[in-house]
């Protein structure tokens, strides 16, 4: 079956009318990408909890970087077309797509919402061209989705500041030119700093153990009274910027939910195809058929969310309440998709050479970060009600 065949088996909305030629385009690269490049060896990659940084080069020789952004040398392809680029890499390597994710989009975002046209000019050409990786800091060890509770601290000094404090999950900082960290300065406001890598003072260190996004690298990060001049400060922005650049973290996180879905539904297809128990395919029983229709239901649905909350973003209407609904929405489904792939794999579903065995593990780390199901389900919540369930003691 050909790829064109096996994406219309998930696709049955026909979401795919709704995507720009362009955008076509752009997904048939990393589509090509990944069969030259990133499929061989990624079961090895993720087994031996390796992220394929020999592979940067060649992804960054597409020019996908910064989609969502015009200008300074970023692709400006649209933030759908991140997306897809999340998404497609997500199918083979979820470390490329996490990758990809943080460095050419969220990291690429923050810098471009956030900064004064100066430090855009300064920073963002160099992460276009991939001279220059960069590293988006949010989370610590005791505050993921209370953002608010964040306990760095960016005190004013002479010529700029010195930040102290702790973040956890920070993906590409062990490796990373330069990291967004946000920190509460001398007024108790939430900032961001573009932190060099290699500053004084700055570690990070890449956690290990991890059952799930074995070929990414999220780190932790210990700032000990890092310095920092004063224009690294992102000055560009208010407290509602601050607020629409975290909106952006959510819908990569649906797409790459998208992307681990596809790929589990696809090789799971394509293995009960061939496979034959009791004188006939498995496709040709009712239990097996049923299970695939709810799966390719589900994925029809979460590429038309995906679409939607990425157009919204391009032109501006994004709401934090779209944003988390999608992020729900996706990462619940996804999780269903994979499990229920790995159920119809069986054994073979449980080994790191297959797709499905993979994905199922990753899919948790997704289904987690970037406000877990919990925090995504109380912003709907209170937007349903007009009640807060947050409390603060």
């Amino acid at each position: 079956m050909d790829d064109a065949a096996l994406t219309a088996k998930s696709d049955l909305f026909d979401s795919e009318s709704l995507l720009t030629d362009e955008e076509r385009r752009t997904r048939a690269r990393i589509a090509r990408f990944n069969a030259d490049h990133a499929a061989p060896g990624a079961a090895e990659r993720w087994v031996e909890g390796r992220m394929a940084l020999e592979l940067v080069p060649e992804l960054t020789r597409l020019g996908v970087y910064g989609g969502g952004v015009q200008g300074y040398g970023c692709s400006g392809l649209g933030d759908v077309a991140d997306g897809l680029v999340a998404a497609e890499l997500a199918k083979v390597d979820f470390g490329l797509s996490a990758f990809f994710g943080i460095h050419g989009v969220l990291t690429l975002r923050a810098i471009s919402s956030l900064g004064t046209p100066e430090q855009k000019s300064r920073w963002l050409p160099g992460m276009a061209d991939g001279s220059s990786i960069g590293a988006l800091g949010i989370t610590e060890p005791d505050h993921g989705s209370d953002t608010a509770g964040i306990e760095t601290r960016a005190r004013s000094v002479e010529g700029g500041f010195r930040i102290t404090g702790r973040k956890r999950w920070v993906g590409n900082a062990s490796v990373a030119d330069l990291t967004v960290v946000f920190a509460k300065d001398d007024h108790d406001a939430v900032a961001a700093f573009v932190v060099p890598g290699g500053s004084e003072g700055f570690q990070a260190t890449p956690i290990e153990g991890k059952i799930g996004m074995r070929s990414s690298w999220p780190t932790d990060i210990v700032l000990e009274d890092v310095f920092v001049p004063s224009d690294h400060r992102l000055d560009g922005a208010d407290g509602p910027q601050i607020a629409g650049a975290f909106n952006a973290v959510r819908p990569i996180a649906a797409w790459q939910a998208l992307g681990l879905s596809i790929g589990a539904f696809e090789a799971t297809l394509t293995y009960l195809d061939a496979r034959e128990q009791f004188g006939s395919p498995l496709t040709s029983f009712q239990l097996v058929q049923h299970k695939l229709a709810e799966m390719a239901v589900a994925i029809s649905s979460m590429r038309l969310t995906c679409i939607r909350v990425s157009r919204a973003l391009q032109d501006g209407s994004l709401t934090h309440v779209m944003a988390s609904a999608a992020k729900m929405l996706c990462a619940r489904q996804g999780r269903s998709v994979v499990s229920t792939a790995r159920d119809l794999m069986g054994g073979n579903g449980l080994l790191a050479d297959r797709v499905v065995g993979r994905h199922f593990a990753d899919m948790e780390a997704v289904f987690t970060y970037d406000g877990t199901d919990h925090i995504q389900s109380l912003i709907v919540g209170k937007a349903i009600t007009g009640r807060s369930a947050f409390r603060r003691a």
